[in-house]
């Protein structure tokens, strides 16, 4: 009886034994790490990560928990890291997409399309993108919303900035200095209108701004009184 026992302790501890020496063998390290990257803005974190694993088991790595630790960066929309082959692992990442600059105590950060800032001014190429001015994400998105109605005319090409002044006074500042006043509730009709009014007029006049939150347009010009 004694020895019966003997040996299936014997035996149990070869069946254990034997996978975890298996699973320690060199041919589980990690010798080729491709990364697929969407974003330059990645590359030092990107390297970094390719650092921490190197040359690490497979078996001994949480790939989930690297995942989530990623994902705290704001820079960063999503991230994979999955196995290819023995000794070989992808690491994709999506990184966030620059879509409007705006200002936060004098600074000038990134800002994607839902307004959230995830990065400062130097740490992306400089683009021709409008500056969204809001004082919090809120104000920001009914800013992004008047920006998202005009995407599809020209008069979006000359949109220097935007900036939320008080409920319904919303400035959209154009290249050349001309100011439109609106609102959330303006409906595209009026800035078509607007953009042609606009078109036809800086070619023979200078215009100080164009009020479009009312029935009635209201043009002001340089020099005018009122």
């Amino acid at each position: 009886m004694i020895l019966r026992i003997g040996i299936l302790s014997l035996v149990i501890y070869i069946f254990f034994l034997i996978p975890e020496k298996f699973l320690n063998l060199d041919y589980f390290k990690i010798t080729k790490i491709n990364t697929i990257d969407n974003s330059k803005m990645l590359q030092s974190e990107l390297t970094n990560l390719t650092k921490k694993i190197y040359n690490k088991k497979s078996t001994q790595i949480n790939y989930r928990e690297l995942e989530n630790f990623y994902r705290k960066d704001l820079r960063i929309k999503d991230i994979k890291i999955q196995n290819d082959s023995l000794g070989k692992i992808i690491i994709t990442t999506e990184g966030k997409k620059l879509k409007y600059y705006t200002v936060d105590n004098n600074r000038v950060f990134l800002m994607n399309e839902n307004g959230e800032i995830f990065g400062y001014l130097n740490e992306s190429k400089r683009q021709s993108l409008p500056f969204v001015i809001g004082k919090n994400r809120e104000e920001r998105l009914e800013i992004i919303e008047i920006l998202d109605r005009i995407s599809q005319l020209q008069i979006i090409k000359y949109v220097s900035q935007i900036t939320k002044i008080k409920e319904d006074d919303y400035r959209i500042t154009l290249l050349d200095g001309v100011k439109l006043k609106t609102r959330p509730e303006v409906e595209l009709k009026k800035y078509k209108i607007v953009e042609s009014l606009y078109s036809e007029i800086r070619n023979h006049e200078k215009l100080d701004y164009i009020d479009l939150r009312f029935e009635d347009y209201i043009i002001k010009y340089i020099g005018d009184e009122k």
